[in-house]
């Protein structure tokens, strides 16, 4: 017996999307290929059927099943459901209020929670963004935004609302400091343009008075706020930098950190000296007393008040002297009218007071002791003065001073007109005269000088000189030689005549003594007899009858030369003196015993003609420009020489006519 039993069908697998609000669904009839009726479902449904109810059954697959009766296998098909879930934005939950200094800011902190993901934010423009929002990019006040949530079930959105509200900031131009201030006070910082409220501030000190992270609280009204550094932060003198770091609203917490906002306060030492900085010179009876202040490292410039007192004076105490002080440096004068005698006093400065800074000192305290000299009896002193040359010491000589004591005195003289000097020198004076020197580093210029002179104070007992007209003002003559000129030429000898140094000074251009030394500088001198050497140097000065001599040598290096040839001078001076007064021409006579010799000046004009015959040309010419008589000026002339041998083409050449 053979049985053959039908192979079950199930059918082929199918599917669905439903949403949570859809009618509910036989799954027999997603089965595809005509299933057979009467299977099961796994996992079981809630209808204990094969309807899906999507608000009674989750989503996922469900599998039909026919059961084969053996050897035949069970045969099974599923359907996959999805359930989509209805659109949800979530819900606003409230209005945020942000700085406008934070940096990204997430929009989904504005709804609850509830919202689906992978929907869409856009701003009150429509424009689709991100949501992280570049919060710079807002504007300040009120924003909205839209999420947006969209599938196969519908659309659901939510509008959200974010405030931006400004952190507060501030310029450097919107700083004041009150900068300088004295040692021990505190510094008011003032801040404009900034919104009332109340606000905290960082900063950091550095410089002469270093601290960091200081914090300080102050309100703002009416746009401005004020603060203070306190003194305890600024201990040490000297410049101490402000740096602002960050800036806090104290109410809405907004805050922005700064960058490049510093400002410089100077903290100025309380004005105070010791004795070592005041100096007072002793003076003579009706001169002001001058008081140096020097070195004064706490006293930063400007101008001071000292209240001081002198006994013996009038008044005695509360007396003020006002003094500009520069680097460390000034002085007042105390007038004479408050010493009715001369005597020893003692300065007592008992108070500062800085006038532009208000800072002040009235416990200075401190004493320096002065004299007050006695004039002494100066009548009928004369002073003399040698005239001297430039570069020479001067001496002067006084004289009839009978009426001052022996001694040793402290002259100030002054030398003006040609030359400017002051010094202030010791004078032993004896019997009343006395000699000084005015150094030759002080006489650099000829001409007229004056001397004034001023006896200031004696080193002895407590003697004052006078000031002004106490010595009479002499007038003298500073002289300067000038450098000695040479001849064109004067330099060159025949080595056979043996010439000497006399030789050389008649090619001195000059009527003066003329003194030739072996040295630019000191040296010796030569003697007229001395013979010239060939390739040696010699320097030579001219003496004025004063003594004075020429301050820069003339140096000349002589050249002897071999006198078989002609010799031809540059220049010559017919001023009579019996040297060089004639155009000579060494040997051409001997030489070219037929030669001619013509002079012309610069026009082109003959002035002489010679021969063998003739007299050498001694600078006269009844032609071109004269100058008395037949003389010929100073200059320069030109001439021809014809030698007349056959052999020797003519020669022309210049020559200096000097007188």
């Amino acid at each position: 017996t053979v049985t053959i039993n039908p192979i079950p069908n199930a059918g082929s697998n199918g599917s669905i999307t439903l949403c949570e609000t859809s009618a509910s669904v036989d799954l027999f009839t997603l089965l595809g290929n005509s299933p057979e009726t009467g299977g099961s479902w796994s996992p079981p449904l809630a209808s204990g059927t094969g309807v899906f109810d999507p608000s009674q059954d989750a989503a996922g697959t469900y599998t039909y099943t026919i059961t084969g009766t053996p050897p035949c296998a069970d045969s099974t098909a599923s359907v996959t459901v999805t359930v989509d879930l209805t659109p949800n934005a979530g819900n606003f939950t409230a209005n945020q209020t942000i700085c406008n200094t934070i940096i990204d800011f997430d929009l989904f902190t504005l709804l609850d929670g509830t919202q689906q993901s992978g929907g869409t934010w856009t701003n009150n423009l429509g424009d689709v963004i991100s949501n992280l929002v570049n919060v710079s990019t807002l504007s300040l006040g009120l924003n909205t935004f839209t999420y947006n949530v969209n599938n196969n079930c519908g659309t659901d959105s939510e509008q959200v609302q974010l405030t931006i509200i400004a952190s507060p900031t501030i310029a450097i131009e919107d700083i004041i400091v009150s900068t300088p201030i004295c040692e021990g006070s505190g510094v008011t910082v003032t801040l404009f343009n900034l919104t009332d409220g109340s606000y905290s501030i960082n900063y950091n000190l550095s410089g002469s008075n270093t601290v960091a992270n200081q914090n300080v609280t102050f309100n703002s009204v009416d746009g401005e706020a004020t603060f203070e550094i306190d003194s305890t932060l600024l201990v040490n003198t000297g410049t101490t930098i402000v740096t602002f770091n960050s800036i806090l609203n104290t109410v809405t917490t907004c805050q922005s950190n700064l960058s490049g906002i510093e400002v410089q306060l100077e903290v100025l030492p309380i004005p105070t000296l010791q004795t070592v900085n005041i100096q007072i010179q002793n003076v003579c009876f009706g001169n002001n007393v001058s008081v140096q202040i020097i070195n004064a490292i706490n006293l930063p410039n400007g101008q001071y008040q000292f209240t001081y007192s002198i006994p013996g004076a009038n008044p005695v105490n509360n007396t003020i002297g006002n003094v500009t002080i520069q680097d460390g440096n000034g002085q007042f004068e105390i007038p004479s009218s408050i010493f009715t005698t001369a005597g020893l006093y003692n300065f007592t400065l008992n108070a500062i007071n800085n006038s532009d800074l208000a800072c002040s000192n009235s416990t200075v305290n401190v004493t320096v002791p002065f004299e007050i000299l006695a004039q002494p009896i100066i009548s009928e002193a004369q002073v003399s003065i040698v005239s001297t040359c430039v570069n020479t010491d001067a001496i002067v000589t006084i004289t009839n001073a009978s009426q001052l004591q022996d001694g040793n005195y402290q002259l100030t003289y002054l030398l003006s007109n040609a030359n400017i000097f002051s010094e202030t020198i010791t004078v032993n004076f004896t019997g009343g005269s006395a000699q000084f020197t005015i150094p030759s580093s002080a006489i650099t210029n000829a001409g007229s000088n004056t001397l004034t002179i001023n006896q200031i104070l004696s080193s002895i007992g407590n003697i004052c000189g006078n000031s002004g007209n106490t010595f009479e003002v002499i007038q003298f003559i500073i002289s300067s030689v000038q450098t000695p000129e040479l001849i064109e030429g004067g330099n060159i000898f025949c080595e056979d005549e043996n010439p000497t140094v006399l030789n050389l000074t008649n090619g001195i251009i000059d009527n003066q003594e003329v003194i030739w030394y072996d040295a630019p500088i000191n040296g010796t001198i030569y003697s007229d007899s001395a013979l010239l050497q060939n390739g040696t140097t010699y320097y030579a000065v001219v003496r004025n009858e004063n003594g004075c001599e020429s301050e820069t040598r003339l140096a000349v290096t002589v050249e002897l030369k071999d006198c078989t040839e002609i010799i031809i001078p540059d220049g010559f001076s017919p001023n009579n003196d019996g040297i060089n007064d004639s155009f000579v021409i060494k040997n051409l006579r001997e030489l070219y015993p037929n030669f001619t010799l013509e002079i012309f000046n610069r026009y082109g004009n003959i002035l002489y003609k010679g021969n063998a015959a003739s007299s050498d040309w001694d600078g006269t010419s009844d032609k071109g420009i004269q100058i008395g008589g037949n003389k010929l000026p100073v200059g320069v002339y030109f001439f021809i020489i014809n030698f007349n041998d056959g052999n020797r083409k003519p020669l022309q050449g210049r020559v200096y006519l000097s007188r």
